[in-house]
């Protein structure tokens, strides 16, 4: 046992080293104080001392997450150099509980798109297939897990991307309850949107991953405490009575045909554990409205978040791509910006009504599958999964095998009911791997 955890993180460095240079998945690792780490939880396990629950466990960050020490650039080439001072509350919390945090990963640029491909720090390809993309923003964090460079990974979830990129590398990802975890160390996009969530290969590593760095924050104004006897601890048993809703609303959406196979094939594998399933109108969710919605909000509170940047001149420090959609947020008509709030809390409004008939929503997580690099961005990408960034309820996603690229779905709780959609994921992990 005593080399057993250096050896490993050793391993994983040995993997980064090798890959990292065609994958454009890290962007900064400290080598020296993973060893120095790894040694040491490597004594303590010798010495038979209290270890944490993710001891040894080597933590991947989004850039927009700050970890002492570390670069802490949120994908922008203005911060490259920047260099975080102290750890944010959601890594603090993971390292007091064992894990080692000494590895950056690739973003979007400033959190605010869909492939990963960064200007400043290069593409990040999909390991599962590096013609494709690992979508975005937080690609690095899902290809990171994918690609076996890490054994957990932080990510940053808006209007879906913590999901999407799990979804599209054949990973698990939860966008907890917002406020659940505190943001205090986020560089933010979108202070209304934003969440910190973990991103694991598997489903059992999220729940832990949650339960350690929910806390309150009085810096964070959207945090909250979970209630008395909270956990994200997934059951080995469902709940009596379970009913799971299909939104109708997902056949306004175009979706490739592969991704239904995998609703369908989650559909039936809950219904064959004795899991009710019904198709709900979700009355008042249009999903492409909702999203187009968000996407002005995140376009305008960008513009705010990142003015320190955005008024500023150099593609060097902001791509024009990036300059283009801040400026068009700042340049929003109030009547159009009140209008897509009120569209947002419409959508939030017709999930909660749901679920006064079903327990937990079931959809594909994105309409398609990883797209190749060269290929037009689809503008639906966020349809399914920025339902619940309105609502403010948990989402998981989790992989449904197909082929070297699999579906995923994802399920949609009310707040605070991770252990629920945990347990369901669990479930629907074992019996597909059968």
């Amino acid at each position: 046992m005593t080399d057993n955890c250096l050896n490993r993180i050793k391993g994983l460095f040995r993997t980064i080293c090798a890959q990292n240079e065609d994958l454009k998945i890290v962007t900064f690792l400290d080598a020296q104080e993973a060893y120095i780490s790894a040694s040491s939880h490597d004594r303590r396990r010798q010495n038979c001392d209290d270890i944490g629950p993710l001891e040894g466990l080597l933590l991947g960050v989004k850039e927009n997450i700050s970890v002492s020490g570390l670069q802490w650039s949120a994908g922008l080439g203005a911060w490259k150099d920047r260099i975080a001072a102290v750890d944010s509350l959601a890594v603090g919390s993971l390292r007091a509980a064992g894990a080692i945090p000494t590895v950056m990963l690739n973003m979007h640029e400033g959190a605010f798109g869909a492939t990963t491909n960064n200007p400043h720090f290069g593409r990040t390809a999909n390991p599962l297939d590096p013609k494709r993309t690992p979508g975005g923003s937080s690609g690095g964090s899902a290809a990171a897990i994918a690609a076996g460079f890490t054994d957990i990974a932080l990510g940053t979830d808006t209007m879906g991307s913590i999901r999407v990129p799990a979804a599209y590398c054949g990973v698990t990802g939860l966008k907890p309850t917002r406020g659940l975890i505190p943001r205090t160390g986020l560089q933010l996009l979108s202070s209304t949107l934003d969440t910190i969530g973990p991103i694991a290969r598997e489903v059992a590593l999220l729940g832990p991953m949650t339960e350690i760095m929910a806390q309150f924050s009085s810096s964070d104004p959207f945090s909250r405490s979970a209630p008395l006897n909270w956990s994200a601890e997934p059951s080995d048993t469902l709940p009596l009575g379970l009913t799971v809703g299909i939104p109708t609303q997902i056949n306004t959406v175009d979706c490739e045909e592969v991704v239904f196979e995998g609703l369908s094939l989650a559909r039936k594998t809950l219904e064959s554990c004795g899991v009710r399933v019904i198709d709900v109108d979700v009355v008042g969710w249009k999903p492409s409205l909702a999203r187009r919605s968000g996407l002005l909000i995140a376009e305008a509170e960008g513009a705010v978040s990142l003015k320190a940047i955005f008024e500023r001149s150099g593609s060097d420090l902001m791509s024009q791509d990036l300059r283009a959609l801040l400026s068009y947020g700042r340049d929003l008509s109030s009547e159009r910006l009140v209008n897509a709030y009120a569209r947002t809390q419409l959508a939030a409004l017709a999930a909660h009504h749901a679920f006064a008939k079903v327990d937990v929503l079931l959809m594909p997580t994105a309409p398609q599958r990883a797209f190749l690099h060269k290929e037009k961005v689809p503008v639906n990408q966020a349809d399914f999964t920025s339902l619940a960034n309105f609502h403010g309820g948990p989402a998981l996603a989790l992989p449904i095998p197909h082929d070297f690229l699999p579906n995923s779905v994802q399920l949609i709780g009310q707040e605070f009911s991770e252990a629920l959609l945990l347990t369901i994921g669990k479930l629907l992990e074992t019996q597909l791997s059968k």
